[in-house]
């Protein structure tokens, strides 16, 4: 059972949005067993998707968001029209699982962040 659902902030750009929301949910079952973390809601023109992520996997992101930025001027340096620096933990994981791929991308005519879930589509 959702306890709360709080919008906490978003993103728009000329082809996605991005709205965060914290989420706290029970189960009726077992009243005492709560989690909780934050909903990312993705859309854009081909269509939307959802991940949540607990305080554990937020503080990954967190972790591999704050490596792509100390990556990024190393990137924008490089001579290869198109150029990527995404997180490890999207690449081959132990186990397939909803989490949220960041990755920041060059290309011959535009520069920019992209998220998307694991094995999903991508929301620039």
């Amino acid at each position: 059972m959702l306890e709360l659902v709080e919008e906490t902030g978003s993103i728009r750009s000329s082809d996605a949005t991005l709205v965060v929301a914290a989420v706290i949910a029970s189960d009726t079952t077992r009243p005492s067993e709560r989690m909780q973390g934050l909903r990312f809601v993705m859309e854009n023109n081909t269509g939307s998707d959802q991940v949540y992520l607990d305080e554990s996997q937020l503080a990954s992101l967190l972790r591999e968001l704050a490596g792509i930025e100390r990556s990024r001027p190393e990137l924008e340096l490089g001579d290869s029209p198109y150029r990527i620096e995404g997180t490890a933990s999207c690449w081959m994981p132990k186990q397939p699982m909803r989490i949220l791929c960041p990755s920041y991308r060059i290309g011959a005519d535009s520069a920019g962040m992209m998220l998307g879930p694991f094995g999903g589509g991508g929301f620039e």
